[in-house]
């Protein structure tokens, strides 16, 4: 029995998610694996899971805490996050049933609910907003006054009521949770397109700081950690984006440190056959070594058989070695090199 499932397990085309940190070439290369025969990409970055109120957070939330209240705004959170995505981002936006993602997350939760009724919620938790909170507060008091006066109609009591008694939940340690949630997030993809005889490419759907924590929820899942040289993660978020950027940059010590913290965890995924860790520079300089590799890690039949047709070598190109255009920033780039020499690329120009 045991030989036939791993048979069947083995059977699963792969979920490849491409993993990146900020502006580390994500991006290009999904669309070079969109150039790979057998493979679908799944269009838009899918951040259901590792968002900060995501189905990881929740899973956190109701798994490991076991607490009312953490549950209670968990889950209350993770719908008005996918609401969100379905409103903002492009995996979603482009769907003609988003409908059927509302009513598949309704179902999910409906299934790790333990029990629903209605109370008077805090307002200080659901929505930590001061304005909000101010707004919302002395509009019930206005609201209770009206409804208790008698002077209101049936529309203002009812009114009141709804906002003053306000569904509450419970979830604590809930059967299934890892089952149910596999079966949404496989529910989700087959909505977007996902085809079971092609290998799914998916954008953004792990922690790039741990994509293994985010396994459990997928079938036959593999993960690709795309890194960049720090120089021009440097040059790109200060001289491209500026304020825009959540990369600090207006003090090259803490860049420094923010670049290190976000990639100390990647020696620990460096010798695991599911987990692949590519630089962005690779994709440009090694080029046809770099095809290999990601031949044989996306698996049987995997032919690069559409060369050129979505990943721009030439753009890509011009976005390498973008700290030399700045001689300003010598400085801080030299702090840079002195500081994380095992994260520059081997430029043969250098």
């Amino acid at each position: 029995m045991e030989t036939n499932n791993e048979n069947s397990a083995a059977a699963i085309k792969p979920t490849i998610g491409v993993c990146g940190f900020h502006h580390t070439g994500s991006d290009a290369l999904c669309n070079l694996l969109c150039e790979f025969e057998g493979t679908k990409y799944l269009a838009g970055e899918f951040r259901i899971i590792n968002r900060p109120d995501g189905l990881r957070n929740l899973d956190t939330q109701l798994n490991h805490f076991g607490s009312f209240e953490s549950s209670d705004i968990a889950i209350t959170r993770f719908k008005q996050l996918v609401d969100n995505l379905i409103d903002t981002t492009l995996f979603f936006r482009h769907l003609s049933n988003n409908k059927e993602i509302s009513f598949l997350t309704r179902n999910f939760l409906d299934t790790v609910i333990q029990i629903k009724w209605n109370k008077k919620r805090r307002l200080d938790y659901e929505n930590p907003k001061k304005l909000w909170m101010l707004v919302r507060k002395y509009s019930m008091k206005i609201l209770k006054m009206i409804s208790h006066s008698g002077i209101g109609n049936n529309k203002v009591t009812s009114l009141y009521k709804s906002l003053y008694n306000t569904p509450c939940v419970i979830s604590i340690f809930p059967e299934d949770f890892d089952f149910h949630a596999k079966k949404y997030i496989t529910d989700i993809l087959s909505i977007k397109g996902a085809d079971s005889n092609k290998v799914t490419i998916l954008n953004k759907p792990f922690h790039s700081t741990d994509p293994v924590s985010c396994f459990k929820y997928f079938e036959n899942p593999k993960a690709i950690i795309v890194n960049r040289d720090p120089r021009d993660v440097y040059i790109y978020a200060r001289k491209f984006l500026g304020f825009k950027e959540l990369v600090p940059t207006e003090n090259v010590e803490d860049f420094i440190n923010f670049y290190r913290i976000t990639r100390q965890n990647m020696p620990a995924f460096a010798n695991r056959e599911d987990v692949l860790l590519l630089n962005f520079e690779s994709l440009v300089y090694d080029y046809d070594n770099t095809i290999k590799t990601l031949a044989d890690f996306i698996g049987e039949g995997a032919t690069h058989s559409r060369k050129g047709e979505f990943f721009n070598l030439e753009k890509a190109t011009s976005q390498t070695q973008l700290f030399k255009n700045y001689p300003e920033e010598y400085e801080n780039i030299n702090k840079i090199e002195k500081s994380l020499p095992e994260f520059l690329f081997p430029f043969q120009s250098e």
